[in-house]
């Protein structure tokens, strides 16, 4: 997380203050299989496409969807963790499409 990142975030009850150079808890482990697709999180544009390749041959007739999950990380969350809070609920369309 950078100072930047870490300035004027509002820590709710019950949750730790997050400071700047703390690491992100992201991992490409935390993918969403849907049907006929696999939605990713983005997290290192140096790993992205490796990742996803990897995803593509463990799923190979499913449609790998990378989608940039920064913000979700600053709130402590990632995709398994938003998918279900998040139903519905309109979201900018921020992906990248491996195929």
């Amino acid at each position: 997380m950078t100072a930047r990142e870490a300035r004027g975030r509002v820590v709710a009850c019950g949750y730790r203050t997050r400071r700047a150079g703390q690491r992100l808890a992201g991992s490409y482990v935390n993918f969403y299989a849907a049907n006929g697709g696999i939605v990713m999180p983005l997290l290192d544009p140096r790993r992205d496409r490796a990742a996803a390749a990897l995803l593509k041959r463990l799923y190979p007739q499913r449609r790998v969807l990378g989608v940039r999950t920064r913000e979700i990380l600053l709130g402590g969350g990632n995709i398994s963790l938003h998918h279900a809070a998040g139903a519905g609920a309109a979201a900018p369309r921020r992906e990248r499409h491996f195929t």
